[in-house]
């Protein structure tokens, strides 16, 4: 941070969400995602290569701003640990606090597991090209 003071004021809160469980976090949008990395492992009492942060099923980059990633006040951030034994991670699954916006995914069945999002259904009789 180049020299800038900042002050409460420009402080944000984010919501770091796994499962049943929500951490409200306190940082700044010029701060690395990795500051939000390190507290959310030391809180979790996780090592920090165990965690990941995830926003819209997208991996937050530890080096970029919270600002470079459009993670602004309020936000809500995934949260999944590594699977004990595997060198992969959880499902993202957490539940909704009332006010907040519908989850982007909830882990449910029926979704496709990269993107968290519905398969696309043509309707009937669609085609892909255009009728003339």
């Amino acid at each position: 941070m180049s020299g800038e003071v900042l002050t409460s004021h420009d402080s944000i809160h984010v919501r770091i969400k796994r499962r049943r469980q929500t951490v409200f976090l306190l940082c700044y949008p010029t701060q690395p995602v990795g500051v939000l990395y390190q507290k959310v492992a030391t809180v979790m009492n996780k090592d920090r290569s165990d965690i990941r942060l995830l926003k819209a099923n997208l991996i937050l980059q530890e080096e970029a701003s919270l600002r470079a990633q459009n993670i602004g006040n309020g936000e809500i951030i995934g949260l999944v640990f590594k699977v004990e034994g595997k060198e992969e991670f959880e499902t993202p699954e957490y539940e909704s606090l009332p006010g907040d916006a519908a989850p982007t995914n909830t882990g449910a069945a029926g979704t496709d597991g990269a993107t968290g999002a519905a398969p696309p259904v043509e309707p009937e009789g669609a085609s892909s090209t255009a009728a003339s």
